[in-house]
């Protein structure tokens, strides 16, 4: 796939690892940016270590790295985030430069808002674009 856009080819990557290796869509998908650091004693860790013994369909941070919001909205940090495999196959692909963010915000409005965690922090410590690294 050609394209500058990091968050289209890591979807597509995702979907592609889902057909070939046949994941069902009750299976709970965690995606990660590789170059992030993550605390295994974190709030997103937390809910995730006993995801299947919650309802919870989605596990999210809303906002922008930059500006996280405690509240659904049309964009989400994709840096750290978790979906059942069932929504994340219906995310679309963006075109060309469009934000894969919106695209996976977007799905969210499929789901059930109880079904929804919406995370206080990620407990992640990022770096986009350089070396200096900051926690959200």
């Amino acid at each position: 796939m050609q394209t500058g856009n990091i968050g289209i080819i890591e979807l597509q990557d995702i979907l592609d690892c889902i057909n070939k290796y046949n994941i069902n869509d009750t299976d709970f998908i965690v995606k990660m940016t590789g170059r992030y650091i993550l605390d295994d004693n974190s709030e997103f860790m937390n809910v995730i270590k006993n995801i299947h013994t919650t309802n919870y369909e989605c596990v999210i941070k809303y906002g922008c790295y930059s500006k996280p919001v405690n509240y659904k909205t049309n964009n989400c940090i994709t840096g750290l985030i978790g979906m059942s495999c069932l929504y994340v196959k219906q995310i679309e692909i963006p075109n060309g430069y469009d934000s894969v963010e919106w695209k996976w915000a977007k799905v969210t409005n499929l789901i059930d808002d109880k079904k929804i965690y919406l995370v206080n922090n990620l407990g992640i410590n990022i770096c986009p674009g350089n070396n200096n690294y900051f926690k959200i």
